[in-house]
């Protein structure tokens, strides 16, 4: 990921993310046009990576359904607790990419290590509970290929729903409380569109 938003930022703004898309679109940080198009994108670019992905490690892969995430027994289970966990880790992980990528008073020069640790912190949290998809588009691409989706309301719940509510919250909370109330798009930054 460090490498990705180093190299990706200043052509994308290094969207990799559907959550955190639709999550900028929320505060007026991309148009919807443009969001749903980095969406789409997205949501290729996993099938195509799992594809890859599958080609090169066929086999191996399919043990482990080329690497679909799924909730763990730990939390028996649960719809709720993996939709839980999902959102809380992908809160934090867009906190930091609000906090130092988008704001205009965060320190962009350490954006890609300060997400991609972020990242890497969640991961070992949440990846024994959930596999800490944490982004929707990195869950779709496995269970579609893998066929893995451990039955679609359960995926949508836990690996769509969840992300997406962890990142608008992290958005909206960063925008109110480090804003003058959030009026003139996150970080004090004006609202594209």
């Amino acid at each position: 990921l460090f490498m990705l938003i180093q190299t990706l930022a200043v052509i994308s703004g290094a969207h990799l993310n559907p959550a955190v898309t639709l999550s900028l679109a929320a505060v007026r940080q991309i148009r919807p046009p443009e969001a749903l198009v980095y969406i789409i994108l997205q949501l290729a670019g996993a099938v195509l990576g799992t594809l890859l992905t599958k080609a090169l490690i066929s086999d191996e892969g399919a043990a482990v359904n080329y690497g679909a995430p799924m909730v763990s027994g730990r939390l028996d289970h649960s719809i709720f607790l993996g939709f839980l966990a999902e959102a809380t880790g992908t809160f934090f992980l867009v906190w930091a990419i609000v906090g130092v990528a988008v704001s205009p008073h965060g320190l962009k020069d350490w954006a890609g290590f300060a997400i991609g640790a972020t990242l890497g912190g969640m991961g070992m949290i949440f990846r024994p509970l959930t596999g800490a998809g944490l982004n929707p588009a990195r869950s779709f691409g496995p269970a579609l290929v893998g066929h893995a989706f451990d039955g679609i309301g359960h995926f949508i719940w836990v690996y769509c729903a969840g992300p997406c509510v962890g990142a608008l919250l992290a958005t909206l909370v960063y925008t109110y409380v480090f804003t003058s109330q959030g009026k003139k798009g996150v970080g004090g930054m004006e609202p594209v569109g």
